[in-house]
């Protein structure tokens, strides 16, 4: 799609020709976010008293019979100007409100701490990770998001908290726990209390103090302690505990911000270890020396071989 046709459409979305589930089809999921905070910041301000309100009608009218004083403005140049200073916005940790829904989002190498609606309750969300809810799902019934990626929860008592992932939910009554929803793997550590995990298949575990288990393939593995008192990527490491190179190198790109090419290497490879946060090659060699790869860098891409 064009630029043109591109702006076309977004201006169709805030004229409201099209739907949301239209124009996303047509931007990207961090975009729409950007302009939805744009409507919500404009919605939300009040001018002081003293300030010249000015029509955009009149402005933009062309004055009859002046040619002269006629000048072509290009309609798109006021959302060109927002759009880059939301640039700056969205390359740290961004919030978005509007629309009945709520959600918050870490950049990548940026954690996050949100208190929760509740008043009682904080999540902490690993980089590259994001939590939303709609306004409407936090009541005395209970409390309820939807996570993408990793975070830590500290919920205080009260109604029933859910959080759902693509892969499936948990379920929690006072308590501290860590989610981590990925494609094909999901992982629940209980740090206090107990909780309950549903894979998307319904397949259910349930997960004391100092337990944690993986959803993989059909099948939660036999629970495992946690090993620690807090998740290892708060200390700016990550944990990986037989973890797949694939997924390894999937979060590995996230945190550093780099594309990891694998050419002929097995990503079924299985990889137990801490990894640093902060120091990409000192990632790497800790990775990939136990299984003899190598790799050169072009750019921020790595490429690897045997």
């Amino acid at each position: 799609m064009s630029n043109d046709e591109e702006n076309r459409a977004i201006i169709q979305w805030l004229d409201g020709d099209l739907s949301d589930e239209e124009i996303q089809k047509v931007l990207p999921r961090e975009d729409l976010l950007a302009y939805r905070q744009i409507l919500h910041e404009v919605d939300s301000w009040t001018p002081d008293n003293d300030q010249q309100i000015f029509d955009v009608t009149e402005i933009t009218r062309a004055a009859p019979q002046e040619e002269t004083k006629v000048r072509k403005i290009n309609s798109w140049m006021p959302m060109s100007i927002a759009a880059s200073v939301v640039v700056l916005i969205v390359a740290g940790v961004y919030f978005f409100s509007g629309f009945g829904t709520t959600e918050y989002v870490a950049d990548n190498g940026t954690s996050l701490e949100v208190n929760l609606p509740d008043g009682i309750s904080t999540v902490t969300l690993a980089a590259g990770s994001a939590i939303q809810w709609e306004d409407d799902a936090w009541s005395e019934n209970g409390r309820k998001m939807t996570i993408e990626g990793k975070a830590y929860f500290k919920v205080g008592k009260g109604s029933p908290f859910v959080v759902s992932a693509a892969t499936g939910t948990v379920e929690v009554l006072g308590t501290e726990f860590e989610v981590s929803g990925f494609e094909e793997t999901f992982i629940v550590a209980c740090y206090e209390g107990k909780v309950r995990a549903t894979a998307a298949d319904q397949q259910k575990i349930t997960l004391a103090a100092g337990e944690e288990s993986v959803y993989h393939k059909d099948a939660w593995a036999p629970k495992r302690n946690t090993n620690g008192d807090l998740p290892p990527w708060f200390a700016e490491k990550l944990e990986f505990k037989d973890t797949s190179l694939e997924e390894v190198f999937a979060k590995l790109e996230k945190t550093y911000e780099v594309k990891i090419v694998a050419g002929d290497v097995n990503l079924q490879q299985k990889y137990t270890g801490n990894v640093p946060t902060n120091n990409l090659k000192a990632s790497m060699k800790l990775v990939l020396t136990s299984f003899n790869i190598k790799y050169k860098t072009i750019g921020k891409t790595l490429y690897l071989s045997k």
